[in-house]
This record gives C-alpha cells, structure tokens and sequence, in this order.
C-alpha cells in the first residue's frame, strides 16, 4: 500500500477505489499519483506547481493507455 492510502485511506477504502476505477476504465496508479501529489501539496498556502504536476499524470496516464489500446 503506497505511503498516501496508508495515512489518508483505510485498505476497505483503497478497495472501493480500486473497484470504481475497474468499472469506469481508470487506471488505478493514475489515482495514486494524484492523491500522493496532492498530498505533497496538502497545507500549503499557494499550492503553485499543482496543476501542472495533475495535468503531467493525467497525460502520462492518457498516453500509456492510448499505447495500450
């Protein structure tokens, strides 16, 4: 269990997710990422370079899928 599920996410919670992302196509390391960036951001005054850093991971997961597929 990454360290983000492990502080912010009970093993019952990490299951749903990883059961809502099987259902609608998501990759599940995707979500990872995303929480464990936003955590990394979490208490900030200015979060600057948190968009950039959700909209790297979206694009990094889009193109591993488009390679997929």
């Amino acid at each position: 269990m990454p360290l983000a599920f492990s502080i912010y996410y009970t093993e019952e919670e990490e299951k749903l997710l990883e059961e809502i992302c099987k259902k609608k196509d998501i990759p599940f390391s995707a979500i990872e990422q995303l929480i464990e960036e936003e955590s990394d951001f979490h208490g900030m005054g200015r979060r600057k370079g948190l968009f950039p850093a959700i909209r790297r991971i979206v694009e990094e997961a889009t193109e591993k899928r488009l390679r997929k597929d």
